[in-house]
């Protein structure tokens, strides 16, 4: 199980999130770009029905989608979900990437490709939300993994997801290749990050 590896821009100041514009919001790609210090460009993937691997990607895939979106829009990158799966994860994983992959093997790849990341194996909930906000409004992408929580909010069992910004009024941006019981087959969904924060869990292997 696991959390946190937040992806960092270079921006030095803090900024709220807009959403600028946004393409094919229920499709197998997602485009939206969005403005904090400066417009930036996200690609979000739905995890069903992808021409290829599809039969992995339905069932595993939100971690591997989620790599999809950091690499494609940090490192200018065109890499389907299933090209990372099949080409950009070791075939022999260690316990700590394990399959689907986990956040640390994430972040080994991203290290790989010269795209900074920290990986945040545990955290409090008070200490996760202040770097959340944090990495948000200085640009960053950060990816997450979450439970299901007494209400099944975001998954029946674990699921990871990319925040892409922190609006004015405290809601998240949030890219999600799943379908879930919260706000549906949108890629784009929205939470207060308190909503977020309290599913999350933490590294324990």
């Amino acid at each position: 199980i696991e959390l946190g590896l937040c992806y960092l821009s270079n921006s030095s100041t803090y900024n709220y999130a807009t959403i600028v514009s946004m393409k094919n919001r229920t499709g197998l790609k997602c485009t939206v770009e969005v403005k904090t210090d400066k417009v930036r460009k996200y690609y979000i993937y739905k995890q069903t029905g992808q021409p290829e691997d599809s039969k992995f990607l339905e069932s595993h895939g939100c971690s591997t989608c989620a790599l999809a979106t950091v690499l494609n829009s940090a490192g200018g990158y065109n890499y389907t979900p299933a090209y990372i799966h099949k080409k950009l994860i070791p075939k022999k994983l260690g316990r700590r990437y394990t399959m689907p992959i986990k956040l640390y093997g994430i972040h080994k790849i991203l290290k790989k490709y010269k795209i900074y990341s920290k990986f945040v194996p545990r955290f409090t909930k008070a200490k996760a939300k202040k770097d959340i906000t944090k990495w948000l409004k200085r640009g960053g992408m950060v990816i997450v993994t979450v439970n299901s929580g007494p209400d099944k909010r975001w998954t029946s069992k674990h699921h990871s997801f990319v925040l892409l910004g922190l609006q004015e009024n405290g809601v998240v941006i949030v890219g999600d290749s799943a379908q879930t019981n919260f706000q549906g087959n949108r890629r784009i969904k929205k939470a207060r990050l308190e909503n977020i924060v309290r599913y999350m869990i933490p590294c324990t292997s």
